[in-house]
């Protein structure tokens, strides 16, 4: 489908979010736990257009073979974001905006994006109707992102969606009312 990737929600049913994403990254083919362990506070190219290089200069690591896009959200431009590794940008809508790195500073020179409840479903960041991560996650890929909650979530919040209605959704990763993370495929 062409439908957008959207971080902070999804495209149909309600499960707006409310609490922080950062350094949100799609791969194929699947990490393993310990690849994932070993580059968790390694941030990559915060410059824009710093990675169009093919991945020479990431920052801190040579394992990165197979990352398709990364949005660090420590570069933006108003309301763009910037995907320094696969040219997928996108923009913020609603309330969503950028908060300094109020919880420590995990990743170097950290922003986060913050997405307020009272914003609804509007709250989120949209990166343009692509067809280009309709099929990595069934095809064996990984997403990877920082999230913090609040410590009582109100209900089922979706964190990063693909696809407009539920017959086309291409991926749904959100968090259950009692806390517990779900994961659906298309297929």
């Amino acid at each position: 489908n062409t439908d957008n990737v959207r971080v902070g929600s999804a495209e149909y049913n309600n499960g707006k979010f409310d609490g922080n994403i950062d350094e949100v990254r799609f791969w194929n083919p699947v990490l393993s736990q310990a690849t994932i362990r070993a580059n968790r506070f390694i941030g990559l190219g915060e410059e824009i257009f710093s990675n169009f290089d093919g991945g020479s200069n990431y920052e801190g690591s040579s394992s990165y073979s197979g990352l398709l896009a990364s949005w660090t959200f420590n570069s933006a431009l108003v309301s763009l974001v910037f995907d320094n590794v696969g040219g997928f940008n996108g923009n913020m809508r609603g309330t969503a905006d950028f908060e300094l790195g109020t919880y420590g500073n995990p990743m170097p020179y950290n922003n986060a994006l913050y997405f307020p409840s009272s914003g609804g479903n509007d709250n989120i960041v949209n990166i343009r109707d692509t067809t280009s991560f309709n099929n990595f996650i069934s095809a064996d890929g990984t997403v990877e992102m920082w999230v913090r909650l609040p410590s009582n979530p109100s209900g089922t919040t979706h964190l990063i969606s693909k696809g407009s209605t539920s017959p086309t959704n291409s991926f749904l990763l959100g968090v259950n009312s009692s806390g517990k993370m779900f994961f659906n495929i298309a297929g």
